[in-house]
């Protein structure tokens, strides 16, 4: 953001307005009915609209889109009808999506979903009709599913708790020895830091090999109401959920890291998981008192550090943004509310 201030100091100005409302309506910084959020939504509304002031003078005219007369316009007044905006976010509509492409031919795309998915069901119905008219009828899935040697569901992680990691884990280590697929590279630096993670948390209790514990690798996590991605997780490309704020001892010396991978240390005899691990690359951050004070964070990539950390010590999400063509460090540019005043508040 030093750069933006320095090239245009009209379009910093822009920038820090069109944040401060967008924290409010999409976070939910301001709590109590919508009657209580009156005047933050007055200041939100009146940010958006300065915001639009300085694009169209500043700007070209192709910056002026509807999406932007939409969000001045109607923000305030659609939550004032239908309740906080970001409670009505059609997320929700991009995960069925994201289900429905699951089942739909790659070269179909986004363009026929709703006449694969119908076709798919109306397949499927003439094949219970078929199974119906015909007992004993055998298909081809039936064939396939008996001529395949089939490798099992894949472990999942116990959807039911609060911290527990998705998608289907990737034995590396089974039964205290490193599966073939592990590299001599990635053993050597992984396995020290697995056993250390043990005795820090367990002590003696637990030791890989002397236990024959598995240990499995997922792609991504949820913490509560949140999910977290890894560098392994390649379906996002640009809505990336790998850069995250630390909590509790890593956060002294290393305040916000990006995550590579996560590891569930499993017991095969008791059948329980022994820990679920974070691996971070992380970095400290360099003191900049007028970033700081906005809630801006820069980040000392050249003193990265490689962390084991449990995965519920990841804190919350961030984003890390460098403008494109300059060689400056890496920055935090926002943190959910909870944390920003936290750490705003640090000296």
């Amino acid at each position: 953001m030093d750069v933006l201030w320095s090239l245009n100091r009209e379009l910093d100005r822009a920038w820090w307005k069109l944040r401060e409302a967008v924290i409010y309506f999409i976070r939910q910084v301001c709590a109590g009915t919508i009657e209580d959020r009156a005047e933050a939504r007055a200041q939100a509304e009146l940010r958006m609209r300065e915001f639009a002031v300085i694009i169209e003078n500043e700007c070209p005219m192709n910056m002026l889109t509807l999406n932007l007369r939409l969000a001045v316009v109607h923000l305030c007044k659609q939550e004032e009808k239908v309740g906080v905006v970001s409670s009505n976010i059609e997320l929700w509509v991009e995960r069925l999506l994201g289900e429905a492409k699951g089942v739909v031919p790659e070269p179909v795309g986004g363009k026929a979903i709703d006449s694969c998915i119908g076709n798919a069901y109306l397949l499927k119905d003439r094949v219970d009709d078929m199974a119906h008219l015909y007992p004993g009828i055998r298909f081809l899935p039936d064939y396939v599913a008996h001529s395949v040697k089939e490798d099992g569901p894949g472990f999942r992680d116990d959807p039911g708790l609060a911290c527990h990691f998705m998608d289907v884990g990737h034995h590396i280590i089974r039964g205290g020895v490193a599966v073939s697929a592990l590299s001599a590279d990635a053993e050597g630096r992984l396995l020290p830091g697995l056993a250390a993670s043990l005795r820090a948390m367990h002590g003696e209790r637990y030791e890989l090999e002397r236990d024959a514990l598995d240990v499995l690798c997922f792609p991504r996590m949820r913490h509560g109401d949140e999910d977290f991605t890894s560098t392994m997780y390649t379906r996002a490309v640009t809505r990336i959920s790998y850069n995250v704020a630390l909590a509790s001892s890593e956060a002294d010396a290393f305040e916000y890291g990006r995550v590579e991978a996560y590891y569930l240390i499993w017991d095969p005899a008791t059948h329980c998981a022994v820990c679920r691990l974070a691996m971070v690359t992380a970095y400290p951050t360099i003191k900049n008192a007028r970033m700081n004070s906005r809630a801006v964070f820069v980040l000392n990539e050249d003193a990265k550090h490689t962390l084991l950390m449990p995965a519920s010590r990841l804190e919350t999400k961030c984003i890390c943004h460098r403008p494109p063509g300059f060689k400056i460090p890496l920055h935090v540019i926002y943190l959910w509310p909870g944390m920003k005043s936290a750490r705003c508040s640090r000296p």
